[in-house]
């Protein structure tokens, strides 16, 4: 019989998670809400509950005012798998876009986020996209490139989009999600692929930013922080939880 050397591959592998999330404070993550300087969390947007990230707008008044917020990770990495649940819960804030219904995410290899103005919308990143059922498109998983672009099958698409196959879960149930950013190869490349509830619903390679910025060594994409999204819809996420693939 050929000896089975998977299993303790894996054991060791889920051994190496480890959880950046607490469950009972934002420690070692930093809002960033557009309008409102790093670290200000307007509104109390991100708050924990019941062992959960929760974004909520109770406290912003009667308008959203486009006040799109992310929550940053405050360590940046290279090739690491991430994975979490969400779900989306209640009706989206008066005043977003449609857009934003049933949407949220999580932006990686961001730009630095003291390189971003206040009044800029999104960070320079690229971002797998959460859509619930009923949203303004119908797969969830998805790929959009916020100043970037990577190649999908071949093609660097122009679309701020690219959309999976994955069909949109209904809004209020739980959604694991799993992010895989594999460790350059020898050109430097990197590839990433994009998990929903075990599926793997889309890969794609070879990121980079559209044009060059002082905080960034050259338009390879291979490094940054990661965070996750408010985009007037409320959110909750939970189980958050990381393996690194390569040491820093």
């Amino acid at each position: 019989m050929t000896e089975d050397t998977t299993a303790p591959a894996l054991m060791e592998a889920e051994e190496g998670w480890v959880s950046l999330f607490d469950g009972q404070t934002l420690d070692g993550w930093t809002p960033m809400i557009r309008y409102h300087p790093l670290g200000e969390n307007f509104g109390n947007t991100w708050r924990v509950e019941d062992g959960k990230i929760v974004v909520s707008y109770d406290q912003y008044g009667e308008d959203f005012g486009g006040r799109f917020g992310h929550l940053y990770y405050d360590t940046p990495y290279t090739a690491y798998r991430l994975r979490m649940d969400y779900r989306f819960v209640g009706e989206q804030m008066p005043g977003g876009p449609d857009w934003g219904r049933l949407n949220a995410g999580v932006l990686f290899h961001t730009q630095p986020p003291e390189t971003i103005p206040e009044d800029q919308d999104f960070p320079i990143s690229l971002e797998a996209q959460f859509l619930g059922e009923g949203a303004h498109a119908p797969t969830t998983g998805n790929l959009c490139t916020p100043g970037t672009s990577a190649l999908v099958k071949g093609d660097r698409p122009e679309e701020h989009c690219t959309l999976s196959e994955y069909p949109a879960p209904p809004a209020g149930e739980w959604v694991t999600f799993e992010l895989e950013v594999t460790p350059p190869n020898e050109d430097g490349i990197q590839t990433y692929r994009h998990y929903t509830n075990g599926e793997m619903v889309f890969e794609y390679s070879d990121a980079q930013l559209d044009e060059a910025h002082p905080w960034a060594d050259s338009r390879a994409l291979t490094r940054g922080h990661f965070a996750i999204q408010s985009e007037s819809h409320p959110v909750e996420y939970r189980n958050i939880e990381l393996l690194v693939l390569q040491e820093e």
